[in-house]
């Protein structure tokens, strides 16, 4: 059994299977229609479109893809590579990790997750989250063993 909520397909067993398959192929349909044209837009006009029908959808909820299994990861992985190459022309067998670094300047999936929630955390922290998920979430000093001094942690309180 699948459900909807707010847009994120959530089954029995919270594999995510289902939202990472509708994602992705939402995705690549997005990419196929975009290649038609392609050719006609200036770049960063093609980086917009690809932005907001694209790149978009795979950020969106992200975070609840924390933890997801390595097949799925590749999955989301493949959107962003596939988006990268038709922005830029380049075949399959072109590398692809400079275009996705040093051209559109992206983080990789796993990367925008552990970003989107360590924004979160900062958020919560800081004031800049609403009160549900900022009342959990208590400032503790604690040690570390990198630097041996003082820092910052959260620590989550179980109600």
């Amino acid at each position: 059994m699948v459900v909807k909520l707010l847009g994120v397909h959530i089954d029995s067993v919270l594999s995510l299977n289902t939202q990472v398959s509708r994602t992705v192929s939402s995705c690549f349909y997005q990419l196929r229609r975009l290649k038609a044209v392609r050719r006609s837009l200036p770049i960063e006009a093609a980086k917009t479109v690809v932005s907001s029908f694209v790149t978009s959808r795979v950020d969106y909820c992200n975070g609840l893809m924390a933890g997801i299994t390595q097949q799925q990861v590749n999955r989301m992985q493949g959107v962003l590579n596939a988006a990268a190459r038709l922005l830029y022309g380049v075949t399959k067998r072109d590398p692809i990790t400079p275009l996705i670094r040093g051209r559109l300047h992206w983080l990789r999936f796993t990367q925008r997750v552990t970003y989107k929630l360590c924004l979160l955390v900062y958020k919560a922290l800081h004031g800049g989250a609403p009160s549900y998920l900022s009342d959990p979430v208590v400032p503790a000093v604690g040690t570390t063993r990198s630097d041996s001094r003082l820092e910052d942690v959260c620590v989550l309180r179980i109600a």
